[in-house]
Parts: C-alpha cells; structure tokens; sequence
C-alpha cells in the first residue's frame, strides 16, 4: 500500500480551505464596497443608546442577505479558529482533508445552530414577556453583532490557520474579542428589557438560559467534533 505524506495532505487541506477564505474574501469586498451605509447603520445600532432610535432604520433585502452571508462567515471564522484551537499541538493529526472540511463544517452548523437559538428564544420569550419593539431592537443588535464580527475576525482567522507563528496572538485577539462581544451583548439585553424592571434576577437567569448553558453543550459538541 503505497503510504500518504501527511505534509503534502496538509498542503491541500489548506489550499481547500483557502478557497473558502477566498469567497469570505469576496463577500467582505462586495459589502464594503457597495453597502458602505449597511456597515455604517450595524455599528449605529450597536453603540447607540436611546432605543426608539432603532426603529428609524429601514430593513430592506439587500441588508438581509448582506447580515445572512456575514452570519454565516462569522459562524465559519470561528469554526476555523475553534479547530486551530483543538488541533494545535499536532495539526497533522487528521491527515484526511475531507475530514478535516466535514469537522469545519459541522462545527460551522453548531456554532449557526446556537446562535439561531439565541435568536429564536429571545423571539418566543420577548413575545410573552416584554414589547415587540424591544424584540426587533434586539434582534437587529444581534444580527449586526454576528456580522460586523464576520469582517472583524477575517483576518485573526486567516493568520491563525496559515501563519502558526503568531498563533498565540490571534489567540488572544479572539479570546478577547469574544468577551467583548459578549460583554456588549449583556450590556444590551439590560438596556432593552430589564432597565425598566430593575430586577437583576430574572437577568442573569435570562443570560444563563440564553449564553451559559446553550455555550457548553456548543463546547461539549466541539469536543466530540475535533478529538
């Protein structure tokens, strides 16, 4: 049986996925050199403060399907990151590279997975418990959260899969780009929903039911994916 160099399996494995950064490429291009104002108007809803203001945007299709691509890079980036993460001691170890295309894309379904979660769940319980405007206005946060992250984390990810010596740097950057999110994204759910009640109870249980525990069965998940 004629044996497979490891090396060369890699080299093809990472011109596979290079191809996939490519189109990631291609998407960021067209969004930022055509949809300038949608950028603009994801990062106004982010940072701004008084909530009536979100209702003046205008969601249109092509800022539909321009938030959906970039969902989904974002939810690809990080699956990249997650296997560089998992298989950095011995990134040879999974020499196939079908199989290392089928665990970043079932890592990239986990992850979409969880964050329709987040999305649905705030949909279903804000329908019972809070007003429907306070549910748009969150779910345009989180939509242009997950997709400024997809042109954010382009390049951290990129360098963190084809340039292993400044892996400890992308590392960092995304272990503290994550908290951030996170960290803004809390910020926003007591904005919107608990600033008028004031009961921080039924905030961290909300946070619990919706981040913590969805966030380790994603991580238990991952285990199973990539050892």
């Amino acid at each position: 049986m004629q044996n497979i160099d490891p090396l060369s399996l890699w080299q093809t494995t990472q011109n596979d996925v290079f191809i996939l950064f490519l189109c990631c490429f291609f998407v960021c291009s067209l969004l930022l050199k055509t949809g300038r104002r949608f950028i603009a108007t994801m990062w106004q809803t982010i940072v701004r403060q008084d909530e009536h203001q979100y209702l003046s945007f205008q969601t249109v299709n092509y800022e539909i399907i321009g938030k959906l691509f970039l969902c989904l890079q974002t939810a690809f980036l990080t699956s990249v990151a997650l296997y560089c993460i998992f298989t950095h001691d011995n990134p040879l170890a999974v020499a196939s590279p079908s199989a290392i295309l089928m665990m970043l894309t079932q890592s990239t379904a986990c992850i979409l997975l969880f964050q329709g979660y987040r999305y649905l769940s705030a949909l279903i319980v804000g329908h019972v418990f809070f007003r429907s405007e306070n549910i748009r206005i969150w779910n345009t946060t989180l939509l242009s959260v997950l997709s400024i992250s997809g042109l954010i984390l382009f390049v951290p990810a990129l360098c963190m899969f084809f340039v292993p010596e400044i892996y400890a740097a992308c590392l960092y950057f995304h272990f503290a780009y994550f908290f951030c999110v996170e960290i803004v994204l809390a910020y926003k759910v007591y904005m919107i929903f608990f600033q008028e009640k004031s009961t921080w109870y039924y905030f961290i249980l909300y946070l619990c039911a919706q981040n913590l525990a969805p966030l380790c069965l994603l991580y238990r998940l991952c285990l199973v994916i990539f050892e």
